[in-house]
């Protein structure tokens, strides 16, 4: 249930080059156009479908701001811009288009925007990877039908989703290059709340109305030493590592909620402290996270907030 971040992003990179390691060259200088289309567009997460006509080209697919900030756009951080995720205040957006100095990208563009995002991969792959045993083709490329999901993307903003057939060995474009836009949806904010009781052995949770919501707990020990503390960190990674596993709707839940915490079960250790989280839940994260550590002690739970 406790997978932390470095281990998935580890997990997702060797399940990848497994699937490439065994490609070999072929006809992989033959243009050969892709397939795109969404699968899912939510505020903060698209699932791009992938289809190449088949195996042995190679394809660089990435995600643009379709008005051109220079911005890595999967590295969007909502505690930059609080009133953003803020269902107290007033959901905003990070920049004045008004005032930017960059411009919309167009199909003429979008050939030069493409070619330094290669650039830039292949100069990353020089500093990281080169001294692997992997090639550039194997660390970046795709070749086979798959889902895509990019996250940490912006609500209400307007992106730009690409695929572009490359030669794995001088990486120059090889053909057109396939893109699809979207707008992503705001996000539809809650403004539950949630009072946590304890009682002997007992969590309470009583949220502040019906909306859904997610709960969890952790040690506090994984927390600091998977998420260096963060616990932001920790939820958006767990919400998004049973979305991609399709159960998320089991840790879903209304109304009030009662743990009962048996002192019999190996996997819970007494004297050691947890962190209870608890977020506003429907298709995104809809509330500030409320968060309490605690303890099972021998006399009965001790709580402190964070």
């Amino acid at each position: 249930m406790k997978i932390s971040t470095i281990n998935y992003i580890l997990l997702t990179a060797v399940l990848l080059l497994a699937s490439c390691s065994s490609r070999q060259i072929g006809d992989a200088f033959t243009s050969a156009s892709p397939e795109l289309a969404f699968d899912t567009v939510r505020a903060t997460k698209a699932v791009v479908s992938f289809t190449p006509p088949h195996e042995s080209a190679y394809y660089i697919i990435g995600i643009l701001y379709a008005d051109g900030r220079p911005d890595d756009p999967t590295a969007y951080n909502p505690d930059e811009d609080p009133t953003y995720y803020n269902p107290n205040g007033t959901p905003g957006t990070i920049y004045d288009a008004d005032t930017a100095n960059y411009e919309p990208i167009t199909d003429k563009t979008l050939p030069a925007i493409v070619r330094q995002d290669i650039e830039d991969a292949v100069n990353e792959y020089n500093i990281y990877f080169a001294e692997l045993d992997y090639s550039f083709a194997e660390i970046f490329c795709y070749t086979t039908p798959q889902n895509i999901t990019f996250s940490d993307l912006i609500p209400a903003t307007e992106y730009i989703f690409y695929a572009a057939q490359i030669n794995p060995e001088t990486y120059d474009v090889i053909g057109d290059i396939q893109s699809i836009r979207t707008i992503t949806p705001d996000i539809s904010y809650s403004y539950n709340y949630f009072n946590i009781f304890f009682s002997g052995d007992t969590i309470n949770i009583i949220p502040g109305n019906d909306d859904p919501y997610w709960w969890d707990y952790t040690q506090v020990a994984e927390l600091d030493s998977a998420y260096f503390g963060n616990t932001r960190e920790y939820v958006y990674s767990v919400i998004e590592l049973y979305e991609n596993y399709g159960f998320i709707e089991y840790d879903v839940t209304t109304g009030p909620q009662q743990w009962v915490i048996s002192r019999d079960d190996p996997s819970f250790l007494a004297e050691q402290p947890y962190c209870l989280v608890i977020a506003g839940y429907n298709g995104e994260i809809s509330t500030p996270i409320t968060t309490l550590n605690f303890t099972l002690t021998s006399g009965s739970l001790q709580y402190s907030r964070q």
